[in-house]
């Protein structure tokens, strides 16, 4: 704008004066374009209120963070502070925290951001190795990329099934999947010691000595 027009020639809605618009009654604004009067100190241009920092609405008439911080944040001094994985000028957009880490995509689900994990990896934000697909369906649980089998399986991502407790490293596990105890042995699990066939009936058994 040169120093001898006004903005947008006062919309036809005024007179140019100075480079200053004169607006005819109803009609107010830099330029003249709107039909109410900006309030809280906010600006007309192009038939639009600009609000000053802390107060919003078509005319400026509320007090406040515009979209009240999209729910995602705090009104703090007209300014919004976003909450965790939240930013933009009213929280409007949503992120993922240290980008996935690089491991995976951040995709927006119903208004919150998710990462989508790259094959091999988990985690909230990806940060945990993945373990193969098979040890979860061996009832494995998976620790940061190693694969922890439960009492009854055994081997590489807990493939091989196992009697319980290993037969107490005092008997083999049959075909099965029953503990074949040592003599001196008992119970499921060949946990127990007793005396070989149980002292014949002849006896007390005493395990300790």
């Amino acid at each position: 704008m040169s120093r001898k027009t006004c903005y947008n020639n006062c919309s036809n809605n005024g007179k140019c004066e100075k480079s200053v618009c004169t607006c005819l009654d109803g009609w107010f604004g830099l330029d003249c374009s709107c039909t109410e009067k900006c309030v809280n100190g906010g600006l007309c241009l192009n038939s639009q209120c600009n609000c000053p920092k802390g107060f919003f609405g078509n005319y400026c008439e509320f007090k406040g963070c515009k979209m009240n911080c999209s729910g995602n944040g705090n009104c703090i001094n007209g300014e919004c502070a976003c909450k965790k994985n939240y930013t933009g000028e009213f929280c409007e957009k949503s992120f993922c925290e240290t980008d996935c880490n690089g491991r995976g995509t951040c995709q927006i689900v119903k208004n919150e951001a998710i990462c989508l994990c790259k094959t091999g990896f988990t985690g909230q934000y990806c940060q945990d190795k993945d373990c193969d697909p098979e040890c979860k369906k061996n009832d494995g649980i998976c620790d940061d990329d190693r694969c922890l089998c439960p009492p009854e399986r055994t081997g590489l991502n807990c493939k091989i099934h196992q009697c319980k407790n290993a037969c107490s490293h005092h008997g083999f596990c049959s075909d099965n999947m029953k503990c074949v105890c040592e003599d001196i042995y008992d119970l499921d699990d060949c946990s127990l010691r007793i005396c070989k066939n149980k002292c014949s009936g002849n006896g007390v058994c005493n395990t300790k000595t």
